[in-house]
């Protein structure tokens, strides 16, 4: 970095990820290293992942939770409050809610998955 400086000029400070990687050896220190180690010691960290492991869980298994097909409409139900049958309850159109979020989800975490590849 000081090779580019003009005689006399004086280098910029170096910053803090700068002094940690090292004296210029050109071996960048590992950003992942103990990324997962590091998020599991953190108790609210293991608690977030705990929890969007089972979102992931819940979404994949989508076919087996939900109540009913997504799809299925009841006008009768319609705006139906949560009960044994339903927990979340009915939209407008007599559909469960709970079977719309887990679908939903799915497909959500398959166009996350697909931006992810790109």
């Amino acid at each position: 970095m000081s090779g580019n400086l003009p005689t006399g000029a004086a280098a910029p400070p170096r910053t803090a990820h700068e002094a940690e990687a090292g004296s210029g050896s050109g071996a960048a220190a590992p950003v992942r290293g103990g990324a997962v180690r590091r998020l599991l010691r953190n108790p609210l960290g293991a608690a977030s992942a705990c929890v969007l492991l089972l979102l992931v869980v819940a979404v994949l298994l989508a076919p087996l939770l939900a109540p009913q097909a997504p799809d299925v409409s009841s006008l009768g139900d319609a705006f139906a409050g949560p009960d044994a049958a339903h927990p979340l309850g009915m939209d407008s159109a007599g559909r469960d809610i709970l079977s719309r979020i887990l679908y939903g989800g799915r497909n959500t975490l398959g166009g996350a998955l697909i931006a992810l590849a790109v």
